[in-house]
């Protein structure tokens, strides 16, 4: 059975809005202040994209960095707990 197409779906959101690929495999992913934080596996880079996933900026880790994404942003971005 072939499935009706009633939606346009976007496989890759990230690539349509940035011209660029994100990573394969996710690890963290995280919404604040409208903005959406995105870690990938096996990267040192955190990405910082707006709600249309348009890339604003881009964070680097150091390599002996084991810090979590939650960790990393309460750090960076001056998070708060609620």
């Amino acid at each position: 059975m072939i499935p009706i197409k009633r939606n346009n779906v976007i496989d890759d959101i990230f690539y349509k809005q940035n011209e660029a690929k994100l990573g394969d495999t996710g690890q963290d992913m995280i919404k604040y202040n409208n903005n959406i934080y995105v870690s990938m596996y096996g990267s040192k880079y955190v990405c910082k994209l707006n709600e249309a996933c348009v890339e604003q900026a881009r964070y680097s880790f150091l390599q002996t960095s084991k810090d979590s994404l939650a960790i990393w942003l309460l750090k960076t971005e001056n998070f708060t707990l609620l």
